[in-house]
């Protein structure tokens, strides 16, 4: 494992409306999304979250190995087929802060799902 963030932001990008967005992540106050002042770059507002929340059944822990976690990622591309989305899902320990662990669990499958909307 690696030492968890406590703090994440993700790239500038553009927004249909054509302001800049950045999102960003705290450990203690949560995530969301700015909206940027194209020419300062400073914070305006908020943009309301993306609707690519994982639905509850493809976020599951199938391993029995104890302190498993699911992790999840939607793909940054589009799909062959109009309103097709791809999601990656993996197994996983949490966290370690770099310490060693005494086991490693067994693989664990990669599952990729291909969702309509």
């Amino acid at each position: 494992g690696s030492v968890g963030a406590e703090i994440k932001l993700g790239g500038i990008g553009v927004e249909a409306d054509g302001g800049l967005r950045q999102s960003y992540w705290h450990k203690v106050y949560g995530k969301g999304i700015w909206k940027l002042n194209p020419e300062t770059l400073a914070i305006e507002g908020t943009y309301p979250p993306p609707k690519n929340e994982v639905p509850d059944e493809l976020a599951q822990v199938h391993s029995e190995y104890p302190g498993m976690v699911a992790r999840t990622m939607w793909s940054r591309g589009k799909g062959n087929k109009p309103g097709e989305r791809y999601l990656l899902s993996w197994e996983t320990l949490g966290p370690n802060r770099d310490r060693p662990r005494e086991e490693a669990p067994p693989a664990s499958e990669l599952r990729l799902y291909i969702l309509e909307k």
